[in-house]
């Protein structure tokens, strides 16, 4: 039976971890609302005050990049995050080695295949769904990738306007006021995460990170098996 799953599971094919990271997160972000399209009202109002913080975000930095937005929901948003964080995940996957089999008659070699082929089959999949939660959980407030201080791939601003007009209306602010803020906001996280030096540097953090966090894994599992 188990090896019938592990081969069904084998020919998912590589990037099985982010399928399955996608669908978890959808489906999260998709809510008991059903994650409705932003109203045209609120959308136009914030494409509209893009243009002006755009001028001041690239006078304050002295570039000129004429940033725009893009209205979305929160399944879009999500979309994307997942979609920025791919290459910052690969590298928890692929390190993610099968456990060295013990030593002696504590396991016979079918036990130590079996756990093996468990820990390389599911631990990825296991890795997605834990992914695909964050990325549907972080849509269900946060207004753009500004939120999380990650690299960045390209430049593109999507900005959730349902999510801030709800976060206006909960604390009684001015919508312009939070919108004004949002994209300020959007503007400098995307100029600053998109710098090859800076990106370059928090990659290199997040590696050590995953790194060290596999040989605690690692060193855990020996201990867990002893």
């Amino acid at each position: 039976m188990f090896g019938d799953i592990f081969s069904m599971l084998s020919q998912q094919g590589p990037d099985a971890w982010y399928q399955t990271a996608s669908q978890l997160a959808l489906n999260i972000a998709r809510g008991d609302d059903g994650d409705p399209n932003p109203l045209p009202i609120e959308r136009q109002r914030l494409e509209e005050l893009a243009p002006l913080v755009g001028r001041h975000v690239d006078a304050l930095f002295g570039v000129a990049s004429a940033p725009s937005v893009v209205a979305v929901n929160r399944s879009a948003l999500t979309s994307a995050a997942l979609e920025q964080w791919r290459p910052l995940m690969e590298p928890a996957m692929n390190s993610s080695t099968p456990p060295a089999p013990l030593a002696g008659d504590d396991l016979d070699v079918q036990e130590n295949q079996l756990l093996s082929q468990i820990s390389s089959t599911i631990g990825p999949l296991f890795l997605g769904f834990q992914m695909g939660s964050v990325a549907g959980h972080f849509s269900e407030r946060a207004w753009s990738l500004a939120v999380l201080p990650l690299p960045r791939r390209d430049d593109q601003h999507l900005l959730v306007v349902n999510n801030l007009a709800n976060f206006a209306s909960a604390w009684s602010l001015e919508h312009d006021e939070v919108y004004v803020f949002a994209l300020a906001q959007e503007f400098v996280a995307s100029l600053v995460l998109t710098q090859p030096g800076t990106s370059d540097a928090l990659r290199a953090l997040l590696l050590d990170a995953v790194n060290e966090s596999s040989a605690f894994k690692a060193t855990s599992w020996v201990a867990f098996r002893a």
